[in-house]
C-alpha cells in the first residue's frame, strides 16, 4: 500500500505457491479507487501490482483461474456501465494484461461478490441488485460465456434486502449459492 486505502478481498494461490490478490486501492490514484491484482511470492514479497477500472471507483472482490488459464475477477464499478454501480468483470492473461472487461446490471446499484469458472470457459457471477424493480435489494446472478456475453440472468427476492454472497461449483452442471434473505411482514 501507500498513502490511500488498500483492501485485499480475494486471493488465488498459483501452482508455484505465489498468490494473486484482488481488491481495491486509492494509494496510486488520488481521485478514485482502482481494482487491482497484486502478485506476491510464497514469502509475501511483492512481485508486482496492476490496476484496472476507470475514472471513478472500481473493486475486485473475487479472483479465480478460468478453464482457459486466464485470470478472472468479479467486483463492482461506478466508472462504467448502466447505473450507479454495476457488476464488474474483467479477465487478464498470466502477465495481468487486460483481455476482457464488461459490466452487467441495470440503472441502479448492482454489486458482484463472488464468481465461479465453468468448464466451458464461461462464468457465473453472483451478488445483489437494486435495479430491475427490486424492492430493497434482490439476489442476482449472471451467467456469461467465454466472451463475456450474457447467457442468462436470475433475480431472487421479495420485500426486503436479499443478496447472494457466495457460489460453489458442485459438478459440471450444478452449483450452490448462499447469501442473505430479509423477510418483511
Amino acid at each position: 500500500g501507500n498513502s490511500g486505502f488498500d483492501y485485499g478481498t480475494g486471493v488465488l494461490q498459483l501452482g508455484d505457491s505465489s498468490y494473486l490478490i484482488t481488491g481495491s486501492s486509492s494509494s496510486y490514484n488520488p481521485n478514485s479507487a482502482d481494482a487491482m491484482i497484486m502478485h506476491i511470492d510464497s514469502a509475501g514479497t511483492l512481485i508486482n501490482t496492476n490496476f484496472y477500472g476507470g475514472a471513478e471507483n472500481d473493486w475486485g472482490k473475487k479472483i479465480v483461474m478460468g478453464a482457459d488459464s486466464s485470470i478472472a475477477i468479479a467486483g463492482y464499478t461506478n466508472s462504467m456501465g448502466e447505473g450507479g454501480y454495476d457488476f464488474y468483470f474483467f479477465k487478464t492473461d498470466f502477465n495481468k494484461s487486460l483481455l476482457q472487461e464488461k459490466t452487467y446490471g441495470g440503472d441502479d446499484w448492482d454489486f458482484a461478490y463472488d464468481l465461479i469458472a465453468l468448464p466451458d470457459s464461461g462464468y457465473i457471477l453472483v451478488g445483489e441488485t437494486s435495479s430491475f424493480d427490486a424492492i430493497g435489494t434482490d439476489a442476482y446472478m449472471v451467467r456469461i460465456d467465454k466472451n463475456g456475453d450474457t447467457l442468462w440472468t436470475q433475480q431472487f427476492g421479495g420485500i426486503g434486502n436479499d443478496s447472494f454472497r457466495g457460489i460453489q461449483l458442485l459438478n459440471d452442471n450444478e452449483f450452490v449459492v448462499c447469501g442473505t434473505y430479509q423477510h418483511e411482514d
